[in-house]
């Protein structure tokens, strides 16, 4: 379930930044991937303990 709403975050912010400046588009494609990164580090710690 938390990953369907990441996913779902995920192609927001796409699609926000099909419109945006490429500078910005830029950003915010690099803030969504470290927050998959952020995730699946903590989905890690979880499962190695």
């Amino acid at each position: 379930m938390e990953f369907a709403v990441r996913t779902q975050q995920s192609n927001q912010v796409l699609r926000e930044s099909a419109r945006a400046s490429p500078d910005t588009r830029l950003l915010m494609q690099m803030e969504n991937m470290m927050e998959k990164l952020t995730a699946t580090r903590k989905q890690l710690e979880v499962a190695l303990g």
